[in-house]
């Protein structure tokens, strides 16, 4: 008769636990997550960047065509300008034929359609706050003439302030006064 004093185990357990599992997919979880919701936060803002952008891009096109002399049906003695309309997502620059400042009724020029569902959430004005204001750009000063208006009638102010929104509640504003100064928020 042999005696064994070492039993050999014969039965090794190959695998993952139910609990080892679980504890990976919770990590696992976690990790989208984190990274989904930072991918919308990050959208987000480069969404809003890119309507600041174009927003101050649009008033500097509208300030170079006055400027440039740029010529609209024969005639060059013109201005050029931007009508703001809160809740908007359409930035117009608009021609101003008769000189007067303000844009109502005269002709488009271009469009800059703010994207990612980023819009004109307020304006308020030096005097007020306004659902609306025009631009305007006239030569050969590179200063801009500002209206705001409280019904149909259009009042001169000295600077007004767009704010711009995210779909996830993030604003910059845009200020723009008679000096000519468009500055950032």
């Amino acid at each position: 008769m042999s005696f064994c004093f070492f039993k050999k185990n014969i039965h090794t357990t190959k695998g993952f636990t139910l609990i080892e599992l679980l504890v990976v997919l919770a990590i696992i979880s976690i990790l989208l997550g984190v990274a989904v919701f930072d991918y919308v936060g990050q959208r987000d803002n480069a969404n809003l960047q890119a309507g600041v952008e174009g927003f101050v891009a649009t008033l500097r096109q509208a300030q170079s065509y006055a400027t440039a002399v740029r010529e609209h049906d024969g005639s060059f003695d013109i201005g050029y300008g931007v009508r703001v309309e809160e809740g908007e997502e359409d930035i117009n620059i608009v021609v101003d034929a008769d000189k007067n400042g303000s844009l109502s009724g005269e002709d488009l020029i271009s469009t800059f359609t703010l994207s990612g569902g980023v819009r004109i959430s307020g304006i308020s004005a030096s005097q007020g706050s306004p659902q609306k204001v025009d631009i305007v750009f006239i030569r050969p000063a590179v200063a801009p003439i500002l209206k705001r208006y409280a019904g149909p009638i259009a009042h001169d102010i000295d600077e007004v302030r767009i704010t711009i929104e995210s779909p996830e509640g993030k604003t910059r504003t845009v200020i723009i006064n008679t000096t000519g100064q468009i500055s950032v928020e």
